[in-house]
């Protein structure tokens, strides 16, 4: 079984690996014979939070917690306003995700804790340290500090590299 359509995001579990795509499934394969393990349905990206657990972000504007043991969706995250086209493990229980805005969820407890806008929608972050650095289509880069989602730093991408806390973007 393949996917039907573009893969946004390979990720590599124990042994196996998972790729989700815009299909609206998400994946596991064997990596070894290739073949496919597992269909999650109904999403396009996803992140590796554990052996036993994937995150994942859809058009529904959702995100989704997977016990991927179980095969099932164990909990489902509202409170995007567009599509969730990103999103990062910021610790064991919590992790920040991106569409017109970005958001800060407790996965644990099921509650966004932090939301932070921007002028144009977010398209990638990063996650380092107690930082998050946003992407938009303005060429910025903007670093926000993940307790109190202030912007720290913003910065025009060039042709030159960015260094932050020994990290070249």
């Amino acid at each position: 079984m393949k996917h039907e359509a573009p893969i946004n995001f390979i990720a590599k579990l124990t042994t196996d690996k998972i790729a989700g795509s815009e299909d609206h499934k998400l994946r596991i394969f064997n990596s070894k014979s290739g073949l496919c393990l597992k269909v999650l349905q109904g999403h396009i990206c996803s992140r590796v939070i554990s052996n036993e657990k994937v995150i994942s972000g859809s058009i529904n504007n959702t995100i989704q917690v997977w016990d991927i043991e179980a095969n099932l969706c164990s909990k489902t995250l509202k409170g995007h306003n567009d599509l969730v086209h990103g999103i990062i493990q910021l610790s064991n229980e919590k992790v920040a995700s991106c569409s017109k805005n970005g958001q800060i969820w407790n996965i644990i407890k099921d509650e966004c804790i932090m939301t932070f806008e921007t002028d144009l929608p977010i398209h990638h972050l990063h996650n380092l340290s107690n930082q998050v650095i946003i992407s938009c289509h303005d060429s910025m880069l903007k670093v926000l500090n993940i307790e109190n989602a202030k912007c720290w730093k913003t910065l025009k991408i060039g042709s030159t590299a960015i260094e932050i806390n020994n990290n070249i973007f």
